[in-house]
């Protein structure tokens, strides 16, 4: 499992550091903006429920000349002397040593970190996220398998969380981390944010009710859980995310910045087959089911479930061929994966039964909470509006349309 190995997290730590600082936007950033659309502390305390490591070794003061796209008008990001890397970590005990910001009381955006946003989210409790990249300086990602995108190693994504205040407004709740510290290993954890937003403090054990709003941070066992279903563990990234309806740093944008390397020929591009219904579920299960747990990976948390929702390269020269139709139509649910939902009178449940909303257990997983519910960690709110599009989908599954009738199991 690609997690940190506690003999070498201080030596990670010490010795990956690529975020750069400078005032205002990187030229890389602002040539991604120009065709975005609608472009636009101390030790042992306590914060909002957080608790601050004990702080052990000092980060160290390190910079790189250069980031992702080559801007040499960057000033090299310098690490505050106070911060700290806590006993047996990997990572600094502050959001404010990691290099995502170039000025912390300002909360500028190093330059040279890119901002972006997938095509399709991952559901999160209605909360508002920013998405952030920051590759090594002169690195590629190689996008040669569209399935399975490879990092360099140094490769940061930053995820921030503004979550629903219960008063019609955000705040600030998290900012999480993940940085690839050697070709096999990610290092990564959450940064709490304080009442008032001045800090972002380090916390792996999760916290529950965060400022006693309905928003569970994840714990580092659960963040695994859905990032170890990815060879290399980044969730988000591929073609189709990457590619039509996402913004800032896209396929396109990232290859003509000569960000990429691929096999020789053509940037790999891909679609989502069907009409626009049946593209917004396909794309919904793909983003919020198929990349983390229900895939072939062998360390994916669904792949026991014989319920593939992944939409990969080769499945996609037509509905018909996509993992979530193969797997899913017409198919018993595995009898080793016990579900807490009863089967409803009108029949036993189907992974997916079309024209039936009722028996579809996909769909019944999406609508309840507790115990039965899917995705099973990290949410706490039933996403509307993926309901509507699942549902949407399985009311059009006519024969007509190309799906088969529904078995009477």
């Amino acid at each position: 499992m690609r997690t940190n190995h506690a003999a070498s997290l201080l030596l990670i730590g010490l010795t990956v550091m690529t975020s750069l600082a400078c005032e205002g936007k990187s030229s890389t950033q602002a040539k991604l903006d120009a065709g975005r659309p609608g472009s636009d502390g101390a030790t042992g305390t306590k914060d909002a429920g957080v608790t601050m490591p004990e702080a052990s070794a000092p980060v160290p003061d390190a910079s790189i000349d250069s980031g992702a796209g080559g801007n040499s008008g960057c000033v090299p990001f310098k690490v505050p002397a106070d911060c700290v890397i806590p006993t047996d970590y990997a990572l600094p005990s502050e959001l404010r040593c990691t290099g995502l910001y170039g000025d912390w009381s300002q909360r500028t955006i190093a330059c040279d970190i890119l901002e972006y946003e997938p095509a399709y989210s991952l559901w999160s409790d209605g909360s508002v996220k920013r998405r952030f990249v920051s590759l090594p300086a002169g690195s590629k990602v190689d996008v040669s398998n569209p399935d399975a995108f490879v990092f360099p190693v140094g490769t940061q994504f930053w995820k921030e969380f503004n979550i629903q205040d219960g008063q019609g407004g955000t705040r600030l709740a998290e900012t999480r981390l993940l940085r690839k510290a050697t070709e096999d290993d990610w290092v990564y954890t959450s940064y709490v944010w304080n009442e008032d937003a001045s800090a972002a403090i380090q916390q792996n054990d999760g916290v529950r009710d965060l400022f006693g709003l309905p928003y569970d941070v994840p714990t580092r066992d659960e963040c695994v859980e859905c990032h170890q279903g990815r060879k290399d563990f980044v969730l988000g990234w591929d073609v189709l995310m990457l590619g039509t309806g996402a913004k800032g740093a896209t396929l396109a944008s990232l290859s003509a910045l000569d960000l990429l390397s691929h096999a020789a020929g053509a940037l790999p591009t891909l679609a989502i087959p069907g009409n626009a219904v049946e593209q917004a579920a396909l794309g919904y299960l793909h983003a919020n089911c198929g990349v983390s747990c229900h895939n072939r990976d062998d360390d994916a948390q669904g792949k026991d479930s014989s319920l593939f929702l992944r939409l990969d390269a080769s499945t996609l020269s037509s509905v018909q061929t996509t993992d979530a139709v193969v797997s899913g139509i017409n198919k018993l649910p595995n009898p080793n994966l016990p579900t807490a939902i009863t089967n409803p009178a009108s029949g036993a449940y189907v992974d997916i039964r079309p024209l039936d909303l009722e028996r579809s257990l996909l769909l019944a997983r999406m609508k309840i909470m507790g115990e039965g519910r899917m995705p099973q960690i990290a949410t706490r709110v039933v996403d509307r509006d993926g309901v509507d599009a699942v549902t949407a989908w399985i009311m059009g599954m006519t024969e007509a349309a190309g799906y088969p009738k529904p078995i009477t199991p």
